[in-house]
């Protein structure tokens, strides 16, 4: 009996001292999350903090790479913030920066969501959890942006342990607190990380497979459309330029598309790109190409009236 309670005490301490690990490590975590400069984080950090009042460009890496900030913001005398983080499944992405944001009264001006049909067929139920994944070093501190991981059912993990919270990109976040890198996104360009002139030209694609959206991403679309109506923010989904073609996913995203939301399709015949000169693969613009449909899409949305 004595030697069981031995056990019961010293299982007591092992369990206290590595709870009192994973906080004292979370918390070390979450301050390098704050101070970083990389810049999956300091882009979160400043739609956090400093969204209010901007136009928004929202999604994975096509908003990343095709939505040049400075060129938007010229042409529509708005503050402009290319947020997109490369990586990820757009809707996800997208809802859960917006729901944060509002939650912390950031509320833009407008939001352009990069909704590209390559997202629109990919494994879109893995992608969307793995995405929520990047995010979960700020699970906790919303309850707009912890209702999405309650949602994909991955919010017990994160509630049980702080230090898990930031598995996902592991110690990635410490070379921006060591040598102040913060990628291509700098500050001049606000967000927007370009890519270099590809050594090979890019090819049209047109065999690939359609799959349907799955539950969390149109669960995902269905909120951010709400929670822009409700605001009364203007909402843009944008099918960015590609070299690839996907049209049942685009059927079922036309289909869900709420009034008063805008849906502007660059694969429609009229606002085509195909000059593979401007394409660093065949789903990504690279600099040049970025900067041209910039422009297009910045005298589009004027054309077309979506911010006044």
């Amino acid at each position: 009996m004595r030697d069981f309670r031995r056990f019961i005490a010293r299982l007591g301490v092992l369990l206290l001292l590595l709870f009192a690990g994973d906080r004292g490590l979370g918390l070390l975590l979450d301050s390098l999350r704050d101070r970083t400069t990389y810049p999956p984080y300091a882009k979160v950090r400043h739609v956090l903090t400093a969204a209010r009042g901007e136009l928004l460009c929202l999604g994975n890496s096509r908003s990343d790479n095709h939505y040049v900030a400075p060129i938007l913001q010229d042409s529509l005398g708005l503050p402009t913030y290319t947020a997109g983080i490369s990586g990820g499944e757009a809707f996800v992405e997208a809802y859960w920066m917006l729901s944060m944001a509002l939650d912390r009264g950031q509320v833009p001006a407008g939001v352009i969501v990069d909704v590209s049909e390559p997202d629109l067929n990919i494994d879109g139920e893995h992608l969307a959890r793995m995405s929520l994944d990047r995010f979960a070093p700020w699970y906790g501190t919303g309850p707009a942006g912890d209702s999405l991981f309650v949602r994909a059912g991955i919010a017990r993990l994160f509630a049980f342990s702080r230090t898990l919270r930031h598995y996902y990109e592991g110690l990635s976040p410490l070379q921006g607190v060591l040598y102040g890198r913060g990628g291509d996104a700098g500050p001049d360009l606000r967000g927007y990380s370009p890519l270099g002139r590809p050594s090979d030209p890019a090819a049209v694609r047109t065999e690939v497979e359609d799959r349907p959206l799955g539950e969390l991403q149109r669960w995902a679309l269905e909120g951010m459309m709400a929670a822009c109506a409700r605001r009364q923010i203007p909402l843009v989904l944008v099918v960015s330029p590609s070299l690839m073609a996907y049209p049942r996913g685009f059927t079922e995203l036309a289909g869900m598309v709420a009034a008063g939301v805008w849906l502007i399709n660059y694969q429609d015949s009229g606002l085509l790109m195909r000059d593979t000169a401007l394409y660093y693969n065949e789903n990504h613009l690279w600099d040049s190409g970025a900067r041209v449909f910039s422009r297009r899409l910045a005298y589009d949305i004027k054309r077309l009236g979506v911010l006044e």
